[in-house]
């Protein structure tokens, strides 16, 4: 969402962001696709712009743990979400999260 608003020379928010992908995540419950990039966009704007709120944090990685072992699969959120663990120094979820991407990435 946030790369074609970038496009057309449009800045939005990241509340604004952030409220539309909400708002599609309860129109579209199942859609873990979605629910993989909004775990994303919440952990890159973590890492890029430090404008997240802890709390959109931990809703994202509650879904991450939802949706890590569905059938959707995206390594790019793996890495993000371990990364994540990896800076707070518990090296040990880190570790796991890498891993389970690389057996997923490799079946």
């Amino acid at each position: 969402m946030g790369l074609i608003s970038s496009l057309f020379g449009k800045k939005v928010s990241y509340s604004a962001e952030y409220d539309r992908f909400k708002k599609a995540m309860k129109r579209n419950p199942g859609d873990h696709g979605l629910k993989a990039q909004f775990i994303k966009f919440c952990l890159l704007n973590r890492f890029t712009k430090h404008e997240v709120m802890e709390d959109h944090i931990a809703e994202a990685l509650k879904l991450f743990e939802l949706i890590e072992n569905t059938d959707t699969f995206d390594l790019q959120c793996h890495y993000l979400v371990g990364k994540y663990y990896q800076e707070g120094k518990d090296n040990r979820k880190a570790y796991q999260v890498y891993l389970n991407a690389i057996k997923r990435f490799n079946e």
